[in-house]
């Protein structure tokens, strides 16, 4: 699990999408049977997950980022297809990767989900707080399931989880689930919280 908090405008779904999420699609487009590697049924698909509280936003975030990092790229040029995803270029990656975009926990029931983001998790609209930390901890559940019951080998999982959120209070969703994973023992998780000042270049504040 990867879990990333802190100010706004510091790059988490820029290190999510542009960094993590295509990293690891490059390894498993490198494998020669990657269903076969991870002792998944043929039938099965490979699926990267991006998240959001609302679908536009899922879109617009992190499947923009996302796509904008691979149409840059030669190597993930070559490979794949190009089609056309709300009037903008959309490349889709060869069998048998799946793309993911979605707001709810339906989005990824059932699947295999090798790689998810979940971007900004304390946001989700809803005037009952508990009810907010429900919806998101069941979409984590949901994901986490598809992650547990399909890759795990052997004791090993090399599914990635990130969650993000800005700060937006200590009752936080993200807030309260970093504070019960560290009191959690055996789990995996690399927790990044930065201010604004000590992410942005030197010399952008005096």
């Amino acid at each position: 699990t990867f879990l990333e908090t802190g100010a706004r405008g510091i790059g988490k779904s820029e290190i999510a999408c542009g960094a993590v999420g295509a990293y690891l699609m490059y390894r498993i487009m490198c494998m020669q049977n990657p269903l076969e590697f991870y002792k998944l049924k043929p039938t099965e698909k490979i699926c990267f997950a991006f998240m959001n509280i609302k679908l536009a936003l899922a879109e617009e975030i992190a499947v923009s980022k996302f796509q904008k990092t691979i149409q840059m790229s030669p190597w993930f040029m070559s490979r794949g297809s190009m089609t056309q995803r709300n009037n903008q270029p959309y490349w889709v990656p060869p069998e048998p990767i799946s793309i993911i975009i979605g707001s709810q926990s339906d989005d990824v029931i059932g699947k295999p989900i090798y790689f998810a983001f979940f971007d900004e998790i304390s946001f989700i609209k809803n005037q009952d707080i508990d009810k907010q930390k429900k919806k998101a901890q069941d979409m984590i559940d949901t994901a986490i399931g598809g992650m547990l019951t399909r890759f795990v080998y052997n004791g090993k999982n090399p599914t990635v989880l990130d969650i993000a959120s800005s700060k937006r209070s200590e009752q936080s969703f993200l807030e309260e689930y970093i504070r019960t994973l560290s009191q959690t023992e055996g789990h995996s998780t690399l927790v990044v919280d930065k201010p604004i000042w000590e992410v942005k270049p030197k010399g952008t504040y005096s």
